[in-house]
């Protein structure tokens, strides 16, 4: 919290193929929603990891992690569900 706002910062995992800019755009729409749909969300940073590919702590990005292989979690046609 900074105040009555939360800083949100996350990771995401997006499919290892995707360009820098679609991985890019992914997060800007998911930090776009965050910030107009999230109960006193003041500003996010989103970290785009390519899927299945080690953290910096040891683990590993997986479903088991409740993150997504879906490169396309964000856009319009499919929006991510809380």
């Amino acid at each position: 919290f900074h105040g009555s706002w939360l800083i949100v910062d996350l990771h995401i995992t997006v499919e290892g193929a995707l360009s820098v800019v679609e991985g890019h755009a992914i997060a800007t729409t998911l930090k776009e929603r965050l910030l107009k749909e999230g109960p006193n969300v003041g500003d996010a940073l989103i970290h785009v990891e390519p899927y299945g590919e080690s953290h910096r702590d040891g683990g590993i990005f997986d479903d088991a992690d409740h993150s997504t292989s879906d490169p396309h979690c964000c856009d319009d046609e499919n929006p991510a569900t809380p």
